[in-house]
C-alpha cells in the first residue's frame, strides 16, 4: 500500500451488530490491518452479549457500545429537546422570611419601635456595614412620543403630504386616511403575532412543567409502567422507522474524537452515520451493501421501503465508493441511484483457511479437527446432503424435506444404488423453528434421516462439510434480494469440493452453470429436485474437475482481498489529489 502520509491511515469500520464475529467484516478489517492501515471496528450491540467492550484481535481494535431502543431514542430527543431527560423547571425560590419584630407594622411611638441588634441576634458588624440609603440621582426621563421631533421617514411623509395638500386637499385627506388605516392594520398584525408568541411561550412552559412534574413523580414513586411502555413502544413501533438515523447517536462523538481518514460502513443502519461523519470530518466514506435493503426478507412495509429508498438515494451518490456482494445487486444499485457500478466483493472464504484469532478460536462449538460425517457417525456409503447457514423460514428447508419424502415414496428405486439419503442442517436454529421442522420431519416419515448440527466458525465451514456428498442451497426467491443472492454457502461448498444442488436464482444459477459446480432446480418442484440430484450422484466427478479449480482461484477471498485493497488505495489517492488541487 502506498500512503500519502507518513502515519498509517486510520480506517473506522462501523457495523450495526456485535461482530462476534461477523466474518465478512473480520476478513476485511484484518486484510486492511495487514496492508498497513490502522483499523478500529465500532460495533453496535442490540442484545446483551458476553463480548468485551474493547478488545484487539488479529491486529484490529473492536469497540462495542449498547444500541438499545430506549437509550437511543433518549439520546435523539436530548439532541433537539433541551429539557428532555433533565428537568429544568423548579419552583421559584421563596422570599426570605422576615423576623416578626421587623415585619410588625409600627403603631407605637418611634422610640418603642426601635429594634436592636441583640433582639434580632444580628451581629453589630452587619448593621455597621449596612449601606446608608442615599437619594437617587436625578434621571433624565425620555421625552414623550408626542413631543419628539419627527424622524426621517415621517419628515418625508409630511413634506409629501404638504405638497399634495396644497394642490388637492381631498387627495391629501384620502392619503392620510389610507396611511393611517395601513398603520393600524400593521399594528393589529403585530399585536396578534405578539399574542401568538406569548401563547406559544406559555404552552411550552406548561408542557415543560407537566413533563418535569411527571418525570419527578415517576422517579420519586418508582413507577415502572412509564418506562416499560416507552421501551415497548420504542422497540416495536418507533425504533423500526428511525433505526437508520438512531445509530448516529451511538458512536458519532467517539469516532469524531478518533479522527479517521476513511469511514467504512456496513449495512444500511450505519449508512446515515457514515454520511454525517463524512460531512463533519471532511473525509471519504465507503458503503458496503450486504443485500438489497429495500427488497429484503421478510418484506418491508411500503412506508419502510420508501424510507430506505430515500435514505440510499440521499447518501449513496455522496459515497467515495460502494461495494456489494453480487453483480446483479451492483447493476440494480447503479441503475436505481445513478451511481458508478459498485465494486463486487464476494463473501467467499479463503482458499487456505486458518483458525480465527484469539478467543474466537477458543469459543468454537466444534473442534477444528472434526468433520461432519464423523460427528454424525455415518458410513461412507451414506449420501449426505448438507445445508449450511441460518436455519430459518424462506430458506427452502421445508421444500427440501418434502423433496426427500417424495424420493422416498416415489423414486426409491432410482436411488437405491447410491445408498440411503440423509440431510444435515448445520447452523443456528431458533427453538420455535426447530420444533416446527421436527414436527414436519415426523409427519413426512423422515425420522433418523435429518440431523441438526451446531454452527461452526465461518472460517472452518468448508473443511468441516468436506466429508459430505452434495451441498444443497434451496433458497426461495421470495424477495428481490434473495433472487439476486450470492450466498456464503455457495462459496463454502465450492471450496469444500462438493457438487452443488441449488435453486434457480438469477446470479447463483449462472455461476453454478458457468463453472460446472453442480445443477440448478426449480424451487418447490420435488420432481425436478430428485432428477437433478440423481444427475449429480450419477457422475459426481464431473463437477470436481479443473473448471472448479479455476472458479476457486477467481472467487476465493484472496482475490476479493485484492479488489478491496485496490479500492481503498484509489480512494486515498483521489482524496489526496483533491486536497492538493
Amino acid at each position: 500500500m502506498q500512503s500519502n502520509t507518513s502515519a498509517a491511515p486510520k480506517v473506522a469500520i462501523i457495523v450495526p451488530n456485535v461482530c462476534d464475529p461477523d466474518y465478512r467484516v473480520v476478513k476485511q478489517a484484518e486484510a486492511l490491518a495487514q496492508a498497513g492501515y490502522k483499523v478500529r471496528v465500532f460495533c453496535g450491540v442490540l442484545q446483551p452479549t458476553e463480548a468485551p467492550d474493547s478488545e484487539t484481535l488479529g491486529g484490529v481494535e473492536y469497540e462495542r457500545r449498547a444500541w438499545l431502543a430506549g437509550h437511543t431514542l433518549g439520546s435523539m430527543f436530548r439532541s433537539f429537546i433541551p429539557f428532555y431527560g433533565r428537568p429544568k423547571y423548579a419552583p421559584r425560590p421563596s422570599k426570605p422570611k422576615i423576623p416578626a419584630a421587623i415585619a410588625t407594622p409600627v403603631s407605637a411611638p418611634q422610640e418603642q419601635a426601635v429594634v436592636t441588634a441583640s433582639a434580632l441576634a444580628i451581629p453589630d458588624t452587619v448593621i455597621a456595614e449596612a449601606p446608608v440609603p442615599t437619594k437617587a440621582p436625578d434621571v433624565e426621563h425620555p421625552t414623550p412620543a408626542a413631543q419628539r421631533a419627527p424622524g426621517k421617514l415621517m419628515n418625508v411623509f409630511l413634506r409629501g403630504y404638504d405638497k399634495i395638500n396644497s394642490r388637492s386637499p381631498k387627495s391629501a385627506e384620502f392619503l392620510k386616511k389610507l396611511v393611517l388605516r395601513g398603520l393600524r392594520a400593521i399594528k393589529r398584525g403585530l399585536q396578534a403575532i405578539k399574542r401568538g408568541l406569548r401563547a406559544i411561550k406559555k404552552s411550552v412552559y406548561l408542557l415543560r412543567v407537566i413533563w418535569c412534574k411527571t418525570y419527578s413523580f415517576v422517579k420519586r414513586h418508582g413507577i415502572r409502567f412509564y418506562r416499560r411502555t416507552f421501551v415497548l413502544f420504542s422497540k416495536r413501533v418507533a425504533f423500526r422507522y428511525i433505526k437508520h438515523h438512531s445509530f448516529r447517536y451511538v458512536f458519532e462523538e467517539e469516532i469524531v474524537d478518533w479522527q479517521p481518514d476513511i469511514i467504512h460502513v456496513h449495512d444500511l443502519a450505519a449508512l446515515y452515520l457514515g454520511y454525517k461523519l463524512s460531512n463533519r470530518l471532511n473525509v471519504p466514506f465507503i458503503f458496503d451493501s450486504h443485500e438489497l435493503e429495500a427488497h429484503r426478507s421478510p418484506p418491508l412495509s411500503k412506508l419502510m421501503q420508501w424510507q430506505v429508498h430515500m435514505l440510499e438515494q440521499r447518501c449513496l451518490p455522496k459515497a467515495a465508493a460502494v461495494t456489494t456482494v453480487g453483480q446483479e445487486i451492483s447493476k440494480y444499485l447503479a441503475e436505481t441511484y445513478k451511481i458508478p457500478a459498485p465494486h463486487v466483493i464476494y463473501n467467499a472464504p479463503p482458499k487456505f483457511p486458518k483458525p480465527m484469532a484469539g478467543r474466537w478460536a477458543e469459543q468454537a462449538s466444534v473442534p477444528f479437527a472434526s468433520q461432519l460425517r464423523g460427528d454424525l457417525d455415518l458410513e461412507e456409503e451414506v449420501v449426505v446432503l448438507v445445508y449450511t447457514g441460518n436455519i430459518a423460514i424462506n430458506r427452502g428447508i421445508e421444500e427440501t424435506l418434502e423433496a426427500l419424502a417424495y424420493i422416498k415414496q416415489h423414486r426409491q428405486a432410482d436411488f437405491e444404488s447410491f445408498g440411503p439419503l440423509h440431510l444435515a442442517l448445520v447452523g443456528r436454529c431458533q427453538p420455535p423453528v426447530r420444533a416446527g421442522l421436527e414436527e414436519k420431519i415426523k409427519a413426512l416419515g423422515l425420522e433418523g434421516c435429518v440431523h441438526f448440527q451446531a454452527p461452526v466458525m465461518a472460517s472452518d465451514v468448508s473443511r468441516y462439510i468436506s466429508s459430505a456428498t452434495v451441498s444443497v442451497i434451496p433458497i426461495i426467491p421470495v424477495a428481490l434480494s434473495y433472487e439476486y443472492a450470492m450466498p456464503n454457502k455457495l462459496f463454502e461448498a465450492m471450496l469444500a469440493g462438493l457438487p452443488i444442488l441449488g435453486s434457480c436464482l438469477t446470479e447463483m444459477s449462472k455461476t453454478i452453470t458457468a463453472h460446472s459446480l453442480g445443477e440448478s432446480f426449480a424451487h418447490g418442484n420435488s420432481e425436478d429436485f430428485a432428477g437433478k440430484l440423481k444427475l449429480i450422484l450419477s457422475d459426481r466427478d464431473r463437477y470436481l474437475g479443473a473448471t472448479r479449480e479455476a472458479a476457486i482461484d477467481q472467487l476465493c477471498w484472496e482475490t476479493q482481498e485484492n479488489v478491496l485493497l485496490s479500492m481503498f488505495e484509489d480512494v486515498l489517492r483521489k482524496t489526496h489529489q483533491k486536497e492538493t488541487a
